[in-house]
């Protein structure tokens, strides 16, 4: 019998996009399974609705409290030695912590489905598997262009069976890269499903934009910039968008929503301190599809929620980060508008982000066909295949 194995190692977006696979999967007569590696990230399992679903998962207890944001006083990036030690340590908690929970709880599994091969355990667990000689699908989890932090082990490039790419685009991305076995398919995400089924008609941009959502991303953990200078960022941001509705009298309304992996008090504690206490930072746990129903425009510097913004109908803005060109692909493909903040065009920029023309409404379809295959129903298809493998 066919057994399936979903591993997460986040609580969040891991289980939006696999959730809906796993129910259909079931209702199918597959026996589906997780395995949560959460705690290991510093997450927590979600049994609550791995429970109410009447979904089987085993967990793996570790006692880790969730990454702290980084002080202004971080220090600078790891040192060779650093890295080598935290490799060493990498192999002893694999060989002495996970590999043998692994021998118990991959015994009758035939296909396992991840969501990243290169963040630890996930290159790991992959070699794992394959010796185990157990199917491996890796799907998307997000937006895919090259990562200083990924100088090597590459998204996408570990030798999975198959890789599951969320549309046209990503899967041209991805055959460009990974190995000769791997097999690309783009049969979409669930993630996306229910914006794509309830998104607006793409002709709702209204024509004042009063609310800005800035949407927080992990620059730092990628490697684009410290942790310390993404705050600065983004008081920057707060401060040149306040600055210029005092200047043009605008009534602009401005508020901030961190990624999970970013600590919202940390942010209203570093607002509170630069005469920004007024903005309203949502907490980190908040649903993005009601945020954006409550503004009319967002502001993004690499994230998949820019994908969000243009499935609202809603004016998307990408963050020009110094000594990198504008992340994704967004900015590029004529769909945001771009803010170099530390330009004299920044005001020139701001006027066409914030003015009553939508330049790249026009694109935002073009760009939607491209991006998601099998809107509103991507969870179907991907279970369909995985029954067939």
């Amino acid at each position: 019998m066919k057994h399936v194995d979903f591993i997460i190692t986040n609580p969040n977006h891991h289980v939006l996009i696999t959730l809906p696979i796993a129910r259909a999967l079931q209702k199918n007569g597959v026996s589906v399974n997780y395995i949560s590696l959460c705690e290991i990230r510093g997450f927590r399992t979600p049994e609550k609705i791995l429970n109410d679903t009447h979904i089987s998962f085993k967990k793996f207890d570790f006692d880790r409290s969730k990454k702290d944001e980084k002080d202004d006083n971080e220090s600078k990036k790891a040192s060779w030695w650093d890295k080598v030690k935290s490799a060493a340590m990498r192999e002893v908690f694999w060989d002495i912590m996970i590999r043998p929970k692994f021998n118990k709880w991959f015994k009758n599994t035939t296909h396992a489905v991840l969501l990243n091969d290169t963040a630890y355990p996930g290159d790991f667990i992959i070699r794992y598997l394959s010796r185990k000689k157990i199917t491996t699908i890796l799907m998307q989890e997000g937006i895919r262009f090259p990562l200083p932090v990924e100088d090597r082990n590459m998204y996408g490039s570990s030798g999975v069976d198959y890789l599951i790419a969320w549309g046209q685009k990503s899967a041209d991305y991805f055959k460009k890269m990974v190995k000769q076995k791997t097999q690309v398919l783009h049969l979409g995400s669930p993630g996306f499903d229910k914006s794509l089924y309830l998104q607006q008609s793409l002709d709702s941009v209204p024509d004042v934009i009063s609310k800005i959502a800035i949407f927080g991303n992990p620059i730092d953990d990628q490697q684009f910039v410290s942790s310390k200078e993404k705050m600065a960022i983004y008081i920057d941001l707060a401060r040149t968008l306040m600055d210029y509705s005092k200047r043009h009298k605008r009534d602009l309304e401005i508020v901030f929503k961190n990624h999970p992996r970013e600590a919202s008090e940390v942010l209203r504690d570093r607002l509170e301190k630069n005469g920004l206490g007024h903005i309203r930072v949502f907490e980190s746990s908040s649903d993005i599809d009601i945020v954006l129903n409550t503004v009319d425009a967002g502001i993004v510097f690499a994230s998949t929620v820019g994908i969000n913004v243009i499935l609202h109908g809603k004016k998307l803005a990408v963050v020009k980060l110094k000594n990198h060109d504008y992340l994704g692909d967004y900015v590029q493909d004529s769909v945001a508008y771009g803010l170099n903040m530390y330009s004299p065009e920044i005001d020139h920029q701001l006027d066409d982000f914030l003015g009553r023309e939508h330049y790249h409404f026009r694109n935002y379809r073009r760009y939607l066909d491209h991006f998601a295959s099998n809107s509103g129903r991507s969870d179907i298809v991907i279970a369909a295949f995985l029954k067939q493998l």
